[in-house]
Order: structure tokens, then C-alpha cells, then sequence
């Protein structure tokens, strides 16, 4: 069976909590509680944004476990059709439904057995296979689809949302009681934006991952795109921070990245301020929003349409930055 669940499911952890990148406050708490649940079996619950890295922590916590050489089985609970989840998840008998394999097939659980079980998005699971969901986390134990006979099965279940789930809860969209079962160990997965010592150096990291797949030499950023990028919101989190560095190394000439070089919403956040930052950061951070301004205008030579479109800005908003740090066609046609 665990030949076939690793053929059948991609049934593979293959990262560590070494994987885990970052030297913020937040993310070591975070590393410290998983490396805490990794050493039992109770089931755990990863709350954090899209982008976190949400299956990096579960895949972490599954190979740091006595687990590590079971199946670790992968199910997105949001991308499993609505008639499919039951028999996806707990396996089907033969004549179970039009089009079911003679022989039946087992379902995710019973692939995972003896191993770990990540159920992402586990907020987007419908009532009706909550319910199962409940009885395999009460008895251990899953009925195939059209079945009689339960099979006892092994697994530890990690399972992840960006929900909210207790709203869920009031709402009627999730279950209480399968959310006080799952509520045992509970992880919170911070934000990009609650990271800033870290977002540095995962620039860096990915600058060089992707310079290296790339066949590029040495490549170099300038302090103030690098103060932009850690001052900016990524919605995103880290897989945008990725993203958005991957395509940074693929445009990058003469081996230097500067702060006009950076994607739109990037320049578009700095020059609206929407970083609010005390002291001695807001007057770097009004710093690099005159260089970003300056930088345009020279590229585009003063032509303030394109300026204010590059920047994703209105020209009012440009204008009012032109005399809030008193830029004039001196200022930006003199070097």
C-alpha cells in the first residue's frame, strides 16, 4: 500500500525545518511550537495567509516525526469536486456509483495510513464530509463510499486554512465539534508583512536560486530597492517575494537591480506611503520615495504621463510628491 499511495498521491515530504528560512521574531516562534507537535501525534492545525507556507511547516513537522518513513499524503480540500470528496477521501467499494472501478479503490486516509495526512484548506471541506472527517478523528476508523466494513487507520492528520474558522463556526459553515477536534495544537503562521528583519535575506536567498538556474553571474541590489521591498505589503507573502524576485533576476542587465526596477505595486506602495514607518525609517522611507520619483522621471525624460503610469499613480499624487520634496526639471534633468 505505500508504494501505491506514493504513486497514486505524490505521497513525498521532502522538507525540513532546515528549509524554513528566516530569522524574525514570529517565524521562530512558529518553527519552535511545529518542532513541539512534530515529537507527538496530536493533531495539528496551521493558520496562516495563501503564500505562508503553510505545507512547508507540514511536511517539516512530518519528517522531523517518528512518522518520516510513512506516506505523507497531500489533499486540497478546496480543489476536490463537491461529488467527489466522500470517495476521494474515504475510498469506494465496487458499484459504489456509476463509473467506480470494479476492484473499489481506497481513498486518501487509508494511502496515508501510517503516515501523515495534510488536508489543506480544510475550511473549504463540505458538511458532509465533516461529518466522516469527525468519526475517523473519534474512532480511528474509515467506511468506504457504499461500504459496510470499517478499517481501522493510522494517520496523523495536519491540517491548514487561511479562514477564519470560528466565524465559520457561528456561520454554519463548519462544524464546531470537528473544529474543537482539530483546535489540539494550533500554529499561526505570521505574515510577510511581520517579518521584515527577513525579507532581506529571502531576497538574497531567491536572488541567488534563480541567478544560479539562470546560468547569471553576480548579481546586485541597490539598498534602496531592497528597502522597498521590505517596506512593501505582499499580499502575496513569500511565494510573491519569490515570484516577484524570480522575474527581477530574468530582466536584470548589467548585473545590478536598482529600485525603478521593481514591479508596479511595489513603487506604487512606496510612493503612497502606505508603509507607515516611525522616526528614522520614515525619513529613510520619504528617502527612497524622492529617488524612486527622480529615477522615473529621468527614465522616462520628465514626461509626467508615463512617470505617473509607471508608478501607478495619478498625476495629482505625482504632482503633490513633485512639491512635497520640491523636485523641479532642474532636480531631475541635473544627473
Amino acid at each position: 500500500m505505500r508504494k501505491y499511495a506514493a504513486r497514486v498521491a505524490g505521497a513525498k515530504a521532502v522538507y525540513t525545518f532546515e528549509n524554513i528560512m528566516g530569522e524574525s521574531r514570529p517565524l521562530r516562534e512558529a518553527i519552535r511550537l511545529a518542532r513541539v507537535a512534530s515529537q507527538g501525534d496530536a493533531t495539528t492545525l496551521l493558520l496562516g495567509e495563501s503564500g505562508t507556507g503553510k505545507e512547508l511547516f507540514a511536511q517539516a513537522i512530518h519528517n522531523a516525526g517518528n512518522r518520516r518513513k510513512g506516506p505523507f499524503v497531500v489533499v486540497n480540500c478546496g480543489a476536490l469536486p463537491r461529488n467527489l470528496v466522500q470517495s476521494e477521501l474515504f475510498g469506494y467499494v465496487a458499484g459504489a456509483f456509476s463509473g467506480a472501478l470494479k476492484e473499489g479503490s481506497p481513498g486518501k486516509f487509508e494511502l496515508a495510513d501510517g503516515g501523515s495526512i495534510f488536508l489543506d484548506e480544510i475550511g473549504e471541506m463540505p458538511l458532509e464530509a465533516q461529518v466522516s472527517l469527525l468519526r475517523l478523528l473519534q474512532e480511528s476508523e474509515v467506511t468506504r463510499l457504499g461500504g459496510k466494513e470499517a478499517k481501522h487507520i493510522d494517520v496523523r492528520i495536519i491540517a491548514a486554512t487561511n479562514k477564519d474558522l470560528p466565524t465559520a463556526v457561528r456561520n454554519n459553515a463548519f462544524r464546531s465539534d470537528l473544529y474543537y477536534r482539530l483546535n489540539v495544537l494550533t500554529i499561526q503562521i505570521p505574515p510577510l508583512r511581520q517579518r521584515d528583519d527577513d525579507v532581506q535575506l529571502l531576497t538574497r536567498l531567491f536572488m541567488d536560486k534563480f541567478r544560479k538556474s539562470l546560468g547569471k553571474p553576480e548579481l546586485e541590489m541597490s539598498r534602496e530597492a531592497l528597502a522597498a521591498l521590505a517596506a512593501h505589503h505582499w499580499p502575496g507573502n513569500v511565494r510573491e517575494l519569490e515570484n516577484c524576485i524570480e522575474r527581477l533576476v530574468n530582466v536584470a542587465c548589467d548585473g545590478r537591480i536598482d529600485i525603478t526596477d521593481l514591479p508596479q505595486d511595489v513603487m506604487a506602495d512606496m510612493i503612497r506611503g502606505r508603509q507607515q514607518k516611525p522616526g528614522e525609517a520614515a525619513m529613510s522611507l520619504k528617502r527612497i520615495q524622492k529617488a524612486l520619483i527622480l529615477g522615473t522621471l529621468r527614465e522616462t525624460g520628465g514626461n509626467f504621463r508615463r512617470t505617473s503610469s509607471l508608478l501607478n499613480i495619478s498625476r495629482t499624487t505625482l504632482y503633490a510628491k513633485l512639491k512635497q520634496y520640491g523636485i523641479t526639471a532642474d532636480t531631475f534633468r541635473a544627473g
